[in-house]
């Protein structure tokens, strides 16, 4: 039986509800963890979204498949959603928390209807580097965000990817 607990690196291990944050120095490393987190959730039978640059997808998506992914069956299914850090965070350019978080929720929701009771999110966020917002916003969201996840049947994985 797979633990629907276990982070998918090394031995660690999580709470539903939990928020885990990193920044990696290395791209590789990111993969690394990122795709373990996803298999593992994907193993467990829980939905799972992956939140990253449309330019790393496709790269995401082979190192699913070489970890004994059947990615069309997966996404077909709805089990597996991959989007855009843009379509996830931004409307017209700009950062709507409310809209984010809304998104989340429906992500969550939609997954359960799908008979997955719980959801794994990966997000790379990488594009606040570039991104001009002021720091109190993104802080404000981070902790409401950890807050309305705490309750939730979910996993919140955030990184970001190292400078280029």
């Amino acid at each position: 039986m797979v633990d629907p607990t276990h982070f998918g690196y090394g031995d660690l291990r999580f709470s539903w509800g939990d928020h885990i944050c990193a920044i990696f120095d290395d791209p590789s490393q990111q993969a690394e963890v990122m795709g373990g987190f996803i298999a593992q959730g994907l193993r467990a039978t829980q939905r799972c979204v992956w939140v990253g640059p449309a330019s790393s997808a496709g790269s995401f998506r082979e190192m699913l498949a070489g970890m004994g992914g059947d990615l069309p069956t997966l996404e077909g299914s709805g089990q597996l959603v991959i989007l855009s850090d843009v379509d996830f965070y931004l409307r017209d350019d700009l950062f709507d928390p409310d809209r984010t978080l809304d998104l989340l929720r429906v992500l969550l929701e939609e997954g359960q209807r799908q008979g997955y009771r719980a959801m794994r999110i990966a997000t790379d966020v990488s594009w606040l580097r570039g991104h001009r917002m002021d720091p109190s916003t993104w802080e404000s969201f981070e902790g409401r965000l950890t807050q309305e996840v705490s309750v939730l049947p979910c996993l919140l994985y955030t990184s970001q990817s190292p400078r280029d």
